[in-house]
């Protein structure tokens, strides 16, 4: 392929991707070209690579945009979204708990080798 053809298709490619909603695969279906060829392209060239990486901010903004409007409309879903991934500092969190045994022997002094011989004694009993 001609630099020309290749900036041509890098154009139209960059184009179609926010049409696409960020789907690389359609994009890529679109324009005729592999998605390999698309990350050949995304590490060979840094102004397209730039151009691809700008679209997916305009989307991930245009996302953002419509989650804020449900969030303003109430929306439950979107709220409890939005403050366990934007306020995990203040407590909106999923919390896991883990019941750890007190009578469980401290192996962190112990070599691997050490460590697999008691795995190994453990499986023998």
């Amino acid at each position: 392929m001609t630099p020309k053809k290749r900036k041509e298709l890098q154009g139209m490619f960059v184009d179609v991707l926010m049409n696409s909603a960020g789907n690389i695969s359609h994009a890529c279906k679109k324009i005729g070209i592999s998605r390999n060829t698309y990350y050949e392209w995304r590490k060979d060239d840094k102004e397209f690579d730039a151009l691809c990486e700008e679209q997916q901010e305009a989307i991930i903004d245009l996302v953002e945009t419509k989650l804020m409007s449900n969030i303003q409309e109430g929306k439950t879903a979107e709220i409890i979204f939005f403050l366990k991934t934007k306020a995990k500092h203040r407590g909106y969190v999923e919390k896991q708990e883990f019941d750890i045994k007190k009578d469980a022997p401290d192996l962190s002094g112990l070599s691997t080798e050490q460590i697999m011989e008691l795995l190994k004694k453990e499986d023998n009993e």
